[in-house]
């Protein structure tokens, strides 16, 4: 499966940016072991790579940091079990970046090269003549810039819009009231040499609110969890940012390591799942009195689930 791994951080005078693309080596009979490998853009940046992997998408139970190699060797894998696996870089001070697309794979003596389909995650109208559409793999360019493969409503899209990473697609369509619509996505082919016959044909309801983005659609699953705030070490501020799977009551908070919650974040209802960025703390509690020098912890909580991070200020 290819894809381009994005981190999400503010612009900072590095970048974890690493474009990947990710196998699954298939071992001799029996197939109970798989090499993962990766190819990525040799940043001098990128210290290394974590391998996450378990047995429900979006939710891995073993996490593997293989340093700065290009392939692992998963071991004693379930005979006839699929396994979900996705990748992440990190650079000298441990900033990791969000997890790459996630790649499925099924262990048997018959399994072959199991991706995940590329589909479509998100549709964002902005305003009501443009639609922002994020897909979870790379397509290819031709195609998803070809307008005849797109139709809202049965009519054909005006103008397209690659972005560079080649999994988002800005869309001009004809003005459209506000209220409900229907977005039809046809005959793009995927970016993968190994799936040229593979194509993105699906149809997404979407609805156009001129007040804002609140009713965009989520229509698949993403990660929940943290980012790594950055800077990190800080001081005097740190940014962070984190990602939810389902609309939701959701609060991110600071805490000492002795388990005190020193400062809330956010703490609100979130109206479309995907990545928020941008939470800033400057360091200080909620009577806005500056904290000291040592480490904290970040934690996103929704419902049950919970993550955490570990952050250092030095004052």
């Amino acid at each position: 499966m290819g894809f381009k791994m994005k981190t999400n951080f503010p612009k900072p005078a590095f970048s974890l940016r690493s474009a990947f693309a990710f196998f699954l080596l298939l071992a001799s009979i029996p197939l109970h072991p798989a090499v993962l490998s990766w190819d990525y853009d040799q940043d001098p940046h990128t210290a290394g790579f974590i391998v996450y992997f378990g047995k429900t998408p979006g939710a891995y139970s073993d996490t593997i940091d293989v340093g700065r190699t290009a392939s692992y060797e998963i071991k004693e894998l379930t005979d006839g079990t699929r396994y979900y696996f996705a990748v992440t870089s990190y650079d000298s001070c441990y900033n990791e970046s969000f997890f790459s697309p996630e790649l499925a794979y099924v262990c048997s003596e018959t399994a072959a090269r199991d991706p995940m389909p590329t589909r479509i995650l998100t549709v964002q109208p902005i305003g009501n003549d443009m639609l922002m559409i994020t897909f979870n793999g790379s397509l290819d360019t031709m195609t998803a810039l070809d307008t005849s493969h797109y139709s809202v409503d049965g009519a054909c899209a005006l103008a397209t819009h690659l972005n560079s990473d080649g999994d988002r697609v800005l869309l001009k369509i004809r003005p459209c009231v506000p209220g409900s619509h229907t977005l039809t996505v046809n005959g793009i082919r995927i970016a993968n040499p190994a799936l040229k016959t593979a194509t993105v044909d699906t149809s997404v309801n979407f609805r156009i609110n001129l007040t804002g983005l609140e009713n965009a659609l989520y229509a698949g699953p993403l990660t929940f969890g943290l980012n790594q705030n950055y800077p990190n070490p800080f001081n005097p501020e740190t940014r962070i940012g984190f990602s939810v799977t389902e609309p939701g009551p959701v609060v991110v908070s600071i805490f000492d390591l002795l388990g005190k919650r020193i400062y809330v974040l956010f703490d609100g209802e979130m109206r479309t799942p995907g990545a928020q960025q941008d939470l800033v703390w400057n360091g200080t509690d909620g009577a806005g009195n500056p904290v000291a020098s040592g480490a904290y912890l970040i934690r996103l909580q929704q419902g049950k689930r919970i993550d955490t991070r570990r952050m250092q200020l030095v004052r």
